[in-house]
């Protein structure tokens, strides 16, 4: 069941406790490595692409793809860049791994937006960092 249909029902109901145990169970919250899971399969590459790509080491990346390290924000959005995740999925990913949201009202948030939106890679994303004055991503 969607978040749309969810708020209908609450909408509708006078006592949301008659209605909870009805479609509470429908809900499994996805974590980080069934995120992973779908994004190989989706975008048809594994854990050693993602590594290399991201420029993390191998052993890292299979660490946080299965759920044993958790990554900070950058490696998190250096994953993000380097799998060209849009920015939906870019917050979803930082949700899931209980990071802070990309917020385009800080200066270097909203240049990291501008990034992923434009798609660019990641060596070129830092290069714009860099060439702004903001910390960079490798």
């Amino acid at each position: 069941m969607n978040t749309e249909s969810l708020f209908k029902i609450i909408e509708r109901s006078d006592d949301i406790s008659s209605e909870w145990d009805k479609i509470s169970g429908d809900f499994s919250e996805p974590d980080l490595s069934d995120y992973f899971d779908r994004l190989f399969e989706s975008r048809g590459f594994d854990c050693s692409e993602l590594a290399r790509r991201a420029l993390i080491s191998r052993s890292f990346a299979y660490q946080i793809v299965s759920g044993v390290r958790a990554p900070g924000r950058d490696v998190l959005i250096r994953i993000a860049i380097a799998a060209e995740l849009d920015i939906d999925e870019t917050q979803a990913l930082l949700r899931l791994a209980g990071r802070g949201a990309l917020y385009p009202k800080k200066k270097r948030d909203a240049f990291i937006i501008s990034c992923i939106v434009k798609k660019l890679s990641l060596t070129d994303a830092d290069s714009y960092l860099r060439k702004n004055g903001l910390e960079p991503l490798i």
